[in-house]
């Protein structure tokens, strides 16, 4: 019933519920009317129960109104919440829990299907210094400007969040070792170009990034393939930052 309130709008769904209680209004009335004509009623009576029926075209939109409104108050708010359990609201994107429950089963489909995808973890390079130097706020305008471009990036089939801090992960479906190669040199070019400005000051920072790909990596779930690109990730830093590094078997 909610779906097709929902479907059908405020003023969709106010004339619905006032045709059926017009209806079911009509109805009963001259039921009334029929039995009292049939057993030679009172001719006031008869008046009465048909301007009854009449007052129902005027009365139901009042409450039927009122009704509606509070069901699509109550669903934004259910939103609302929603939204508020699943997504960091400085970045715009998943938050870690959010996240995970959807790689999973990301990570089964592709699985049961052969198909190929790939794990991303994002580290700000040098993060500390950014808040150091500029201020928290500064800080959190890098990893809001970089939530950003993550999700004018990513396409809808994509998932991202923030894995915590200023440490970001990311699931890209049907993405051979290629493809997410050249998804990670898009963000570090545009992490180049975006000017990110704090108060006047322009914040400039860099990416580390560490990259596995299914099939050519297997694990039996989600976290052993982010504990892989973890580590290409600290390869990536160890060997100078400001780059990718794919996760190699042994490493």
């Amino acid at each position: 019933m909610l779906k097709l309130i929902l479907k059908a709008g405020r003023a969709g769904s106010v004339l619905l519920v006032t045709v059926v209680s017009l209806i079911l209004s009509v109805g009963v009335t001259f039921g009334f009317i029929s039995i009292i004509l049939q057993n030679g009623g009172d001719a006031s009576l008869k008046i009465a129960l048909s301007a009854a029926a009449i007052a129902a075209i005027f009365v139901a939109p009042v409450p039927s109104w009122i009704i509606v409104n509070l069901l699509f108050k109550t669903h934004k708010l259910q939103e609302e919440m929603r939204k508020l359990a699943a997504y960091d609201m400085l970045t715009g994107l998943l938050n870690r829990r959010a996240f995970m429950e959807r790689a999973n089963h990301l990570f089964n489909i592709a699985v049961r299907e052969s198909e190929e995808f790939a794990i991303i973890i994002i580290d700000i390079d040098h993060f500390k210094k950014v808040n150091d130097t500029h201020g928290h706020s500064a800080g959190d305008q890098a990893l809001e400007t970089f939530g950003e471009i993550l999700r004018s990036t990513l396409r809808k089939s994509d998932l991202a969040c923030r894995y915590g801090g200023e440490e970001f992960a990311l699931f890209l479906p049907k993405t051979n070792a290629d493809e997410a190669q050249n998804f990670s040199a898009r963000l570090h070019h545009l992490v180049k170009e975006k000017k990110t400005k704090h108060d006047g000051a322009l914040i400039k920072y860099t990416l580390s990034v560490g990259v596995v790909s299914y099939p050519q990596t297997r694990a039996n779930a989600v976290e052993g393939l982010l504990n892989m690109a973890d580590r290409a990730l600290y390869h990536a830093k160890k060997t100078g930052r400001n780059r990718t590094v794919h996760y190699q078997e042994g490493e």
